[in-house]
């Protein structure tokens, strides 16, 4: 079975229903499955919890720290959108279209 779709990976396939499941299990998954893909996540930080809040789906990478024009930003890719947020103004995250 292909992941990535249940990741918000690839595709639209919705995930299917998890009624038996536990959310403390669920991030458990979750975070055991980005770390194998290689994709450091917290859940509890604020720009995962502004991407679940937007539906910005599974992170794609880590976060990065980019330099535009003298101004450096964190910028994490999401399935999505890229959120992006000026270093130490964690109330300011924007999502950014892939194209």
């Amino acid at each position: 079975m292909d992941p990535a779709p249940l990741l918000g990976l690839a595709g639209s396939t919705s995930p299917p229903e998890e009624d038996d499941v536990d959310e403390a299990t669920k991030t458990a998954i979750r975070n055991t499955v980005w770390s194998e893909l290689g994709v450091p996540h917290n859940p509890d930080a604020t720009l995962a919890e502004f991407a679940k809040a937007k539906g910005l789906r599974a992170p794609k990478d880590g976060e990065r720290r980019l330099v535009v024009n003298g101004k450096a930003d964190i910028v994490p890719p999401f399935g999505r959108a890229i959120a992006t947020v000026t270093e130490g103004g964690w109330d300011t995250v924007e999502p950014v279209s892939w194209n």
